[in-house]
């Protein structure tokens, strides 16, 4: 939490901006809790690799201004659907997998009258 949200020091001595910086500026006026910040980051983290800076950044800016008025559970199916709007093929693997794991057992219950 505190790399996403403190920035760096560099040789000079003077910190760059964070990395999540909606997040920092929320988290220090207290308009998140720490567990909503870190669960902000640690979604666009997820997806940094995978998804456009640009869109990481406004939907940094979004989910922050949505965490101040909502539960932690709500805040959480939130970030669910953000995740699968700015990861659409990482949703289609997940969704995969899913199904792959997928089964169904059947068994005789020796016991049971017919």
């Amino acid at each position: 939490m505190g790399e996403a949200t403190s920035g760096r020091m560099t040789f000079t001595g003077e910190r760059t901006t964070p990395k999540r910086p909606h997040v920092a500026a929320a988290l220090a006026a207290g308009t998140v809790s720490v567990t909503a910040a870190a669960a902000i980051a640690v979604m666009l983290d997820k997806l940094e690799v995978r998804a456009a800076a640009a869109a990481l950044a406004e939907a940094e800016a979004a989910l922050v201004t949505q965490a101040a008025v909502l539960s932690l559970d709500e805040l959480h199916a939130v970030l669910r659907r953000a995740e699968a709007e700015l990861d659409p093929e990482g949703l289609a693997e997940h969704v995969e997998k899913l199904r792959a794991e997928r089964s169904l057992r059947f068994r005789e219950d020796p016991t049971a009258a017919s």
